[in-house]
């Protein structure tokens, strides 16, 4: 984590609140206000799992937000060059803000290496204060409920199921009276319950039935869940005011979404606003905890009020095409923030850094100091899912064309930038740090140029540090020379580190046409995560025919590995697998590891009985949908599979 992400991070949440309000702004009815709010806050919750793996990258933001790709590389190579190069052969060291490296001396830069891990702790500090404050609210909410006698009247119980079937809720919430509570509310986000104060015994008919009305509201709506989510983001985002201001108005909504469902059912405004204000009045001394709705707010009665009593105010909320439709543009505009980048400088890549230049001419690499480590690097892009059909096919033909011709890089089109990589080289040859050599092949791994890729080759087989080794294998993933891919394989079976291994076949899963007898036998390998790079690899290559060894993993005792096992099947489309794909099926007990299963043999085209009987009479109601979309002669149904793209691991 660095300060530039930190920055992307909190502008491209703030970009998502302000599109949310835009948005929340033009619509019309409370119910899709609410839920335009509540996908803009899940959107900012998931923006920082997103934002490293955005799929795009749209170079629309100022390039000052930027970090040009060759000043953490400068800098790393300058604080392993210049202390030498710059001492005369018999002088005294210089101190370090003078030291010189010819007829200039070097400006000297402060920094501040606390600032940012102290920011940190203190939002941590916040966060935990805050998500702490939410787990005691949560805690007396429970004491209240344990606490509180269930409503046995049978007016309450039979008015209750009366009113749930008329909201459709297929299970009528608990409904309990506390001496502790003077202010109707329901709490509990997937199984809800409703406290009513001691002395709603007395109240009338009408005012029984607007109270349970608004409650049950709350319980078809999901709104605890949403109200959850809300305080979450602004425990997460605590020092972001339009987070805050997002979950107002959130609740605001979810609010008078209620009393608009209140009004739709035939309750009278001015009496529906009466018996508020009454039950509003009344409660003058105990709250509510922070995590349950309450009836009534004071500070927001008021417009709540005057919503109530307008005529001609939109009650009735979006239809499922209609919710379906703002999800979808929410979605998009989320899409497109979260592929937003920096815009490249100019000159980045054109003007080298002047100390290396006047390093470059002055000598080779001698003592190195510690190297700065490098910004963080581009990582290679997946290719489409599986359900994408036709950008699939386009983007496998690309990848098939690189492939066949694997054309070498261009060549350096300066001297300065000549002079620059053949500082890397030698600083990845013979660097005595392993930080600065682990640098130098991360630099060299951006873009290799022509006679580099044998230096990087020779590191992944001979250098003493698995880190370095590891880079290495990470910087040879884009070249697909049959040098390159023999030095993976080998990597692959016989390097000592666990981590060199699992990147050795990530990067031979970039390529169509590699060893692949390499990665069936690291199918047996001892540790998780080289398994799970050879099993991805196997079926990012799309071999002719599935590897017994492959095949034989719907065995294996990870979870994990069998549903990427029933993944790759999918992707090679061997009718061979079928078979055993059957049989894993019917014993498989994760549920997970069944629908990854059951989607490999509708996807291979399987529709035998036995597994659709099967798939039908399942506990999983996702299997028995699709089952029973399959046995009345249709497909599956789209059914989205999560990329498993492995992470590559050694980014600086």
């Amino acid at each position: 984590m660095d300060a530039q992400w930190l920055m992307l991070l909190v502008l491209k949440a703030t970009l998502l609140l302000v599109a949310g309000m835009l948005v929340a702004i033009a619509l019309r009815s409370a119910a899709a206000r609410h839920l335009a709010w509540l996908a803009t806050l899940v959107g900012v919750l998931v923006l920082p799992s997103i934002l490293p793996l955005a799929p795009l990258r749209l170079e629309v933001l100022p390039a000052r937000l930027g970090t040009p790709v060759a000043a953490p590389v400068a800098r790393a190579v300058e604080s392993a060059v210049l202390p030498e190069v710059s001492r005369a052969p018999e002088a005294a060291p210089l101190p370090a803000a003078t030291r010189s490296t010819g007829s200039s001396p070097l400006p000297a830069r402060f920094t501040w290496p606390g600032m940012l891990p102290a920011l940190i702790a203190l939002w941590a500090a916040v966060a935990l204060a805050l998500l702490g404050r939410l787990a005691l609210a949560r805690h007396a909410a429970r004491r209240i409920v344990r606490s509180a006698r269930p409503a046995d009247d049978p007016q309450w119980r039979g008015l209750l199921h009366d009113l749930s079937d008329r909201l459709d809720i297929a299970e009528a919430p608990a409904l309990v009276m506390s001496d502790r509570v003077e202010m109707p509310f329901a709490c509990g986000a997937w199984w809800s319950t409703i406290v009513l104060p001691a002395h709603a015994a007395s109240w009338t008919e009408e005012r029984r039935q607007v109270v349970l009305l608004h409650e049950l509201a709350h319980d078809r709506r999901r709104d605890l869940l949403g109200q959850q989510l809300g305080r979450l983001a602004c425990a997460v985002y605590w020092f972001h005011p339009l987070v805050w201001s997002a979950a107002r108005r959130l609740r605001a909504e979810s609010e008078r979404a209620c009393d608009d469902l209140v009004l739709a059912c035939g309750a009278r405004a001015s009496d529906y606003a009466g018996h508020l204000l009454d039950i509003l009045t009344a409660a003058r001394g105990l709250g509510a905890p922070a995590t349950v709705l309450p009836m009534a707010r004071a500070k927001e009665f008021e417009g709540r009020l005057l919503a109530i009593l307008d005529p001609g105010r939109r009650r009735r909320g979006p239809g499922r095409r209609q919710s379906a439709a703002l999800l979808a543009a929410l979605a998009a505009i989320f899409l497109v923030v979260a592929a937003a980048a920096p815009s490249s400088p100019p000159s980045s890549h054109a003007t080298p850094s002047p100390s290396l230049s006047v390093a470059s001419d002055r000598a080779e690499l001698a003592s190195p100091a510690q190297a700065a480590p490098p910004a963080r690097a581009t990582r290679p892009r997946a290719r489409p899912q599986p359900d994408e059909p036709e950008e699939g096919k386009r983007e496998d033909a690309r990848a098939e064309a690189e492939d066949e011709s694997a054309p070498a890089p261009p060549p350096p089109t300066s001297e300065a930038e000549r002079d620059r990589r053949g500082m890397l080289v030698r600083a990845l040859r013979s660097d005595t740090d392993a930080g600065v050599r682990r640098s130098a092949a991360w630099a060299l791994g951006e873009s290799v140029r022509a006679g580099e890729s044998p230096i990087l080759v020779a590191a992944l087989r001979g250098d003493a540090d698995a880190g370095v080794r590891e880079m290495a294998a990470w910087a040879l993933a884009r070249d697909r020379s049959e040098d390159v891919t023999a030095a993976l394989a080998q990597a692959l079976r016989k390097d000592a580190s666990a981590h060199v291994r699992a990147t050795a076949a990530w990067a031979l899963g970039q390529r169509r046409r590699a060893d692949s007898a390499a990665l069936v036998a690291a199918i047996a390998d001892a540790e998780l995560d080289v398994r799970v790079a050879a099993i991805w690899a196997l079926g990012n290559q799309r071999v002719e025919a599935a590897p017994a060894e492959l095949i034989a993993a719907l065995r294996d005792q990870q979870p994990r590995i069998r549903v990427l096992v029933a993944w790759a099947l999918t992707e090679i489309n061997d009718p061979a697998s079928v078979p055993a794909l059957r049989t894993a099926f019917g014993k498989e007990q994760d549920p997970e590891v069944r629908r990854a299963i059951f989607r490999a043999l509708a996807c291979l085209g399987d529709r035998s009985p036995e597994v659709l009987d099967r798939a039908a009479a399942a506990k999983d109601p996702e299997l028995r949908s699709r089952a029973v979309l399959m046995l009345g002669g249709l497909g599956p149904g789209i059914w989205p599979w999560p990329w498993p793209w492995p992470q590559p691991r050694p980014m600086p």
